[in-house]
């Protein structure tokens, strides 16, 4: 047979040629083990952070001041309660599968390759890439090598599963040609395409709605009449992380605690040195143990107010808890020099609270357990790693202030006294009542277990009533907001606010206005002296130096607009106007234009006006 005629026979008309966009040979295998090696890379990189920060540790090369240590230990590296590591673990999980899936869905062959739905998976881990880096640029100012190794490695496995995806689906359609099928139109690469924007978009609402930040109100405790039983809140058996033998006490355990090691009944307690409320909890549980000897261990934890806290909002700070974090180290280098001295060196520090100086804490550790061996413990790797599963912990459990009393079955809230405790403890262990008599101070008889979220609900609740029009259910929320907290800037201004404004004259009350602005003026100013004295060497520390120096901004500018109500209020009209003037001053700072022009309306249609101000129709608080 000649060549012609064998070409003839096998050569195909054009049209039944295959397209152009298909090809013969299956996807790449180098490519296919290509992804896989970065898939390793990324997932290797993944487990050996999440080894790496268990226990509260750091990786190699990190610090706690900048860096891994701040974006590790960030709020943002926790999703609704889980870690992001943990979270990116189910993430390589899922596209392992997928990886699977594209290569060996054969028996599927001439529908829509699973490859396009390994590059929507991977576009889920760059969505989640882009995420962390804007918040590291943004937000945190600091830089994790390792997440950012990670990230590219998500980048690349996304790039790589769009070239394997494409010729995968240039592969199938070559195999639809050869079955004489139909070719697939572009529609399922939509539908996928779509998918994937929806998922990475949903993704980023999720990651910025429900990270693990702490609220803006790290609120601490106060002493106030007691309006509520004791109780349990149940989140399970916690002991087993909490106690100073527990799971994390790797090694030999730091015995932090008060008792006898093996009393039948233990609690643990979250406290700090500088706290007054934690110094009476303190005082009842010590009066406690009297009454019921032998019968209970308090394993003491420490959440210290001052700057080693990264739970605490840094505007916050007040000097009486200066020395917090000093102390706390000092007590936990006692129980590792010396377990049997803590005891005596926690009550000797809560004994003498406000009296003491760091200083004299040294000495007094110096004295119980020799300086040699207490300087030793002080500089130990156990001591530093103590310190941070005492407020990683605290972070898991959602505390946002002190004191806090954990039982077995839960966390302790509402009015705690002697009574209410000693009440708890037998029915929660069995105890008959004791005839021991013990003596406790008046003060120390009533204290509130309330936490920052709670006092926000309060205050919200006032906002939200006065919107409205309901004034009275609006100053009881105030005044029970300002009896939890009397310090609390905004609510005071919100308050002063309402009495100052109200056009019912069963609120209107410019006398108690003016007394709620003379709370006011050192509560300001208390705020704006933390706010210069707030940490500023790394990037993280300025940027927050800086948010907080431009909020002070806009707290002098509001307090200044009250302030000119309140004189209003009282017929002090031309101090109310040179009030305003500061109140617009401030906004142009601060270059908020709408703010300034509604202030320079007030100053000529409202307090020019003098007495007619009151006839004048006023804005409610929550609509300035």
């Amino acid at each position: 047979m000649s060549k012609s005629s064998d070409t003839s026979r096998t050569a195909r008309p054009a049209a039944e040629q295959p397209p152009k966009s298909s090809r013969a040979a299956e996807a790449n295998l180098f490519l296919y083990l290509a992804m896989w090696a970065v898939w390793a890379i990324g997932l290797g990189v993944t487990l050996f952070l999440k080894w790496s920060t268990s226990d509260d540790g750091l990786p190699p090369g990190c610090g706690s001041g900048g860096g891994c240590g701040v974006v590790l230990t960030s709020d943002y590296s926790r999703v609704l309660g889980v870690s992001l590591t943990t979270w990116a673990i189910g993430f390589y999980i899922a596209a392992g599968i997928a990886l699977v899936a594209a290569r060996f869905s054969f028996q599927v062959s001439l529908a829509p390759p699973f490859s396009l739905l390994l590059a929507v998976a991977t576009a889920v881990g760059v969505g989640a890439g882009v995420w962390s880096i804007a918040i590291m640029a943004f937000k945190l100012n600091d830089f994790c090598m390792y997440c950012l190794t990670l990230h590219g490695c998500n980048f690349v496995f996304f790039v790589l599963a769009i070239i394997y995806a494409r010729q995968d689906w240039q592969h199938r359609q070559y195999r639809r040609w050869k079955a004489n099928v139909p070719l697939f139109p572009s529609t399922p690469i939509l539908m996928h395409a779509a998918l994937a924007v929806l998922l990475v978009s949903g993704q980023a609402v999720a990651m910025s709605l429900f990270h693990s930040g702490p609220s803006s109100d790290k609120a601490h405790l106060v002493a106030v009449k007691l309006t509520s039983d004791l109780d349990i809140k149940s989140i399970g058996d916690v002991f087993d992380q909490l106690s100073v033998d527990g799971k994390f006490a790797k090694g030999k355990p730091i015995w932090t605690s008060k008792g006898p090691r093996d009393a039948k009944h233990r609690i643990v307690t979250y406290s700090c040195f500088t706290c007054p409320h934690c110094k009476r909890v303190n005082n009842v549980v010590k009066a406690m143990m009297k009454r019921y000897p032998g019968q209970l261990r308090v394993d003491m934890r420490f959440f210290p107010l001052w700057k080693c806290n990264k739970l605490m909002n840094p505007v916050l700070f007040t000097e009486e808890h200066k020395y917090a974090c000093k102390f706390a180290r000092f007590a936990v280098a006692v129980a590792i020099a010396e377990a049997d001295k803590f005891e005596q060196f926690a009550d000797w520090a809560y004994d003498n609270q406000g009296e003491i100086t760091d200083k004299q804490a040294l000495e007094k550790a110096h004295a119980l357990v020799g300086k040699e061996k207490f300087e030793e413990a002080l500089q130990s790797e156990e001591l530093w790693m103590r310190s941070r599963q005492d407020i990683s912990l605290g972070a898991k459990f959602g505390l946002t202030g002190v004191p806090n009393i954990f039982l077995p079955k839960g966390q302790v809230y509402g009015g705690l006294s002697f009574d209410s405790l000693e009440t708890l403890f037998m029915e929660q262990f069995g105890w008959e009542q004791s005839d021991v008599e013990v003596q406790l101070s008046e003060e120390d008889q009533g204290i509130v277990v309330v936490s920052g979220k709670d006092l926000f609900k309060i205050a919200q609740a006032g906002r939200d009533a006065e919107t409205k029009g309901r004034y009275q259910l609006a100053v009881q929320k105030y005044e029970r907001a300002l009896e939890l907290r009397p310090d609390w800037v905004p609510i005071l201004l919100d308050y002063a606010w309402l009495l100052s404004t109200c056009r019912d004259n069963k609120i209107f009350d410019g006398d108690k206005a003016d007394e709620i602005m003379l709370r006011t003026r050192p509560a300001v100013e208390a705020l704006e002296k933390h706010v210069n004295e707030m940490p500023n060497e790394s990037a993280h520390e300025k940027k927050k130096k800086k948010q907080s120096e431009a909020a002070m901004g806009g707290i002098w500018a509001q307090y200044h607009e009250v302030t000119a109500a309140v004189h209003a209020a009282n017929d002090r009209f031309r101090k109310a106007e040179l009030s305003l003037d500061r109140a617009i001053r401030y906004s142009k700072e601060r270059r908020k234009p709408k703010v300034q022009e509604t202030l320079e309306k007030r100053l000529h249609d409202f307090y020019r006006r003098n007495k007619q101000f009151r006839s004048v129709e006023q804005t409610p608080r929550g609509r300035r």
